[in-house]
């Protein structure tokens, strides 16, 4: 991780408690479990009580990375340039580095699968715990934040992405409202309400797409 530009929520969790060592959780659960074991050995060089104190000290710093995990995958979605909130208040650090979708027809974000920036993330935990945002950059302050640490908010500030996130709402509302409720499935959304455009004999702003 520490070569890398960009971190999973999963890795920058494990980061976050100091558990790079990991590549993910499944790996560090599978370290525990060698730890139980190694504290049941009768000659363990370690001794029970420091044994048990290094296991209750991972278990400690995996329930918190599990914690961070959750908190960074719900703001991944806040992130997310396609599908931004209908809050235009509600905004996020994060700065997504390359975005996973379900499918090509299915466009929504996995963000368990998204990578986000380290700056980004920096700024993120910045809100939270200094200590951790400097793990990400170290050379962090508040200023360079405030100058352009590379936030979401940025992002959105930008003419041409506001004029696509109206779009998207604008278009998200006409076919809740002209379909009769909405598919999930955006084209086929889309496709539904060009019909209903077709039997009016009018014709539609925008394509399928």
């Amino acid at each position: 991780m520490k070569f890398k530009t960009a971190l999973t929520a999963e890795e920058a969790a494990l980061l976050a408690v100091d558990l790079e060592r990991y590549p993910d959780f499944s790996a560090a659960h599978e370290g525990l479990q060698f730890a139980h074991k190694l504290s049941s050995v009768e000659d363990c060089t370690i001794g029970p009580d420091r044994m048990a104190l290094v296991i209750e000290e991972l278990m400690t710093s995996i329930r918190t990375a599990k914690e961070i995990y959750r908190a960074l995958v719900d703001d991944i979605v806040l992130a997310d340039p396609l599908y931004p909130p209908m809050d235009n208040r509600v905004t996020s650090h994060l700065v997504i580095a390359s975005r996973a979708q379900y499918s090509e027809v299915e466009d929504y974000i996995v963000p368990e699968k998204c990578t986000v920036t380290k700056s980004s993330l920096a700024a993120w935990f910045w809100q939270h715990d200094q200590d951790i945002a400097k793990k990400f950059a170290p050379t962090i302050t508040a200023q360079s934040i405030d100058v352009g640490g590379g936030t979401a908010v940025q992002v959105r500030n930008d003419p041409n992405t506001k004029k696509l996130n109206s779009l998207l709402r604008t278009v998200a509302a006409l076919s809740d409202v002209v379909i009769d409720g909405l598919t999930g499935v955006k084209n086929k959304d889309a496709e539904m309400v060009c019909i209903v455009f077709d039997q009016k004999g009018k014709e539609y702003p925008v394509s399928k797409k």
